[in-house]
């Protein structure tokens, strides 16, 4: 039987099998990425996808002549479950007692050569490897042909459509003062030169945008920048006249994409190179004695929105809100006639066809999971998957918008009938863990790995858990997920004032159902009530403007403090959202965001 791709499991595996004996190769490596380390990947580079059918966003298989393994985290457990072809394929959870990719090949690949495609894989993460297989006289070796393109005859095209230039009134700054920034850490770093293979990156520094990559507003290109040069490599059909003049303007000379080998080659002085988004093969291009392996100073930038940003991605919130508020009014009255499918498309139209909202794009693949498959936590409605609604259930919907403001991402649970005891206890909480979040207040250098445990804790004292990040970074017209910064057990960032990160605790029952309460909040300062001598304290201000499911809380679990918070935000949201809506979806804003009371 033909899967999703349209081949057969065994003839791919067969064919690729057959690559690895032409290579003298024991083992080939592929992770879910591309050149650019994106995390929605165009599909001419999803190769992860066409071998293994697993369609998550973060995933790595080894493939041997009798291996097939694929390691994702515990976001996809439940979907790598539904889509791998369990006749060719096993699976693991990064964490779960099993062995990661690294010792997994230190264990198995004794005397083994691990073949790879250089571009797809990070100087950090080819490092791990080699090492792994050296242990055992093992070899990671650099192949000039991917053997998964040699599989994969009809790839779609390569995308080729024109970029844009994001005005300086929707960035706050424009692209000669960022690289002026940037230059001045290059500086202090005696770089020459710095190498940009991250799109967000190099969209960020430029203001420019696209719509190469699904969901992001990316271009495909490389950048090259010196102290005294600024250097875009990309296809140059994808500039407008209009747009060519914007690069003449600013002095960022344009080259073919198919140029950077040759400028890397030539490369003279010190170079510096971010190993966690330049790719192995980008290392092999320059001479070792002049590489400098940094941190991209950029992500360090732009993860803290200027003042223009952080206003534009408030307005973008409001406009998110409409969009939400409209679609949760629409189907309280019509949920009985819809499903999984129905609702998402629902949604998505509301936000990218409503004149009041306009999104340019979805944040990402609509997550859309009723009863049992709300426990799927990066679930995808399919055909064969889909579930028409009834009253007996909660529905999660997980959804975002990219608007020339900025970009959203908000998840709330519903139930359309009389829920339960357990799901209301839940569900509240859940809804604790995101309110103490939401209420902290902490000092100027708090990690993400420091505040994560106060979401956590209301399920912790009830021997309850989730199995992913509390919260990620949001870009501003960029990435969903936009690191280093982030709320999670893992994270050692700091958070600044500026910074815009979700807050998103969950519980998940497989089987049973999932809950999931997301806003994105803003890091601000936090006002002293008096003077002390213990430095600058921040705390969080909610963007996310839609009201959370009464229906579902057991208020007696609530403190004083938390009915008061929640009857806060509520009143935020009726005060900035109601002159926007009709008469119907004011009258249901009302009702859902009438105070409660402390039992």
């Amino acid at each position: 039987m033909k899967n999703l791709s349209g081949y057969l499991m065994s003839d791919k595996l067969f064919s690729l099998r057959k690559l690895l004996k032409q290579h003298n190769v024991d083992f080939y490596y592929q992770a879910s990425t591309d050149e650019h380390h994106n995390e929605y990947v165009p599909h001419y580079w999803q190769r992860l996808a066409f071998i293994s059918e697993f369609t998550g966003s973060n995933g790595e298989v080894i493939i041997g002549s009798d291996t097939a393994h694929l390691w994702t985290d515990g976001r996809y457990e439940l979907q790598s479950k539904m889509q791998l072809d369990a006749d060719h394929w096993q699976s693991s959870i990064y964490g779960e007692g099993t062995l990661d990719v690294p010792a997994w090949l230190e264990a198995r690949a004794k005397n083994a050569i691990c073949g790879v495609n250089p571009k797809l894989i990070s100087i950090t993460k080819a490092d791990v490897l080699q090492k792994a297989l050296e242990k055992n006289a093992g070899k990671l070796k650099a192949l000039d042909e991917d053997l998964i393109d040699s599989v994969w005859q009809d790839r779609p095209a390569i995308s080729k459509n024109k970029l844009f230039v994001l005005p300086e009134k929707l960035s706050g700054m424009s692209c000669i003062n960022k690289i002026s920034q940037v230059r001045k850490i290059m500086q202090q770093e005696h770089a020459d030169t710095m190498f940009v293979c991250a799109l967000d990156d190099i969209a960020w520094l430029l203001n420019i945008r696209g719509t190469d990559v699904a969901h992001t507003p990316l271009v495909l290109s490389y950048l090259l920048l010196s102290l005294d040069k600024v250097v875009l490599f990309i296809d140059k059909d994808k500039i407008s006249q209009q747009d060519l003049d914007y690069f003449v303007d600013n002095e960022i000379k344009i080259e073919a994409y198919s140029a950077i080998t040759k400028h890397l080659n030539a490369l003279q002085g010190r170079v510096l190179l971010d190993p966690d988004t330049t790719s192995w093969w980008v290392q092999t291009q320059i001479n070792s004695n002049q590489i400098q392996l940094l941190a991209s100073p950029i992500k360090n930038i732009k993860m803290i929105k200027n003042s223009c940003e952080q206003k534009n991605v408030q307005l973008a919130h409001k406009k998110d809100a409409i969009a939400v508020i409209r679609f949760l009014c629409w189907l309280d009255k019509n949920w009985h006639t819809q499903d999984e499918i129905s609702a998402a498309n629902k949604l998505d139209a509301i936000r990218l066809q409503d004149k009041q909202v306009m999104a340019q794009d979805l944040s990402f693949p609509t997550i859309s999971g009723f009863a049992e498959n709300g426990a799927i936590i990066h679930y995808s409605a399919t055909p064969k998957t889909n579930k028409k609604f009834t009253d007996k259930a909660l529905y999660l919907v997980d959804s975002g918008g990219q608007y020339l403001y900025g970009t959203t991402d908000i998840t709330r649970t519903v139930h359309f009938g009389e829920p339960t005891r357990e799901e209301k206890y839940y569900y509240t909480l859940v809804l604790k863990g995101h309110l103490a979040l939401g209420n902290a207040i902490f000092p100027k250098g708090t990690t993400g790995v420091q505040l994560d445990t106060l979401a956590r804790a209301p399920l912790w004292q009830q021997h309850a858990n989730y199995n992913h990040g509390t919260g990620h970074g949001v870009g501003c017209f960029l990435g969903v997920h936009e690191g280093p910064v982030s709320i999670s057990p893992r994270s050692k960032v700091a958070l600044k004032v500026g910074m815009v990160l979700s807050n998103e605790p969950g519980v998940y029952f497989q089987g049973k159902f999932g809950i999931r309460i997301e806003n994105l909040c803003l890091v601000v300062p936090h006002a002293a009530e008096s003077n002390n001598n213990f430095g600058e304290f921040y705390t969080f201000e909610d963007l996310t403007l839609v009201p959370y499911c009464k229906k579902l809380l057991l208020t007696e679990l609530l403190s004083s403090d938390e009915v008061a918070q929640i009857n806060q935000y509520h009143e935020n949201i009726s005060s900035q959202i109601q002159d926007s809506l009709s008469q119907e979806e004011v009258s249901w804003l009302v009702e859902a965001t009438s105070a409660i009371f402390s039992v």
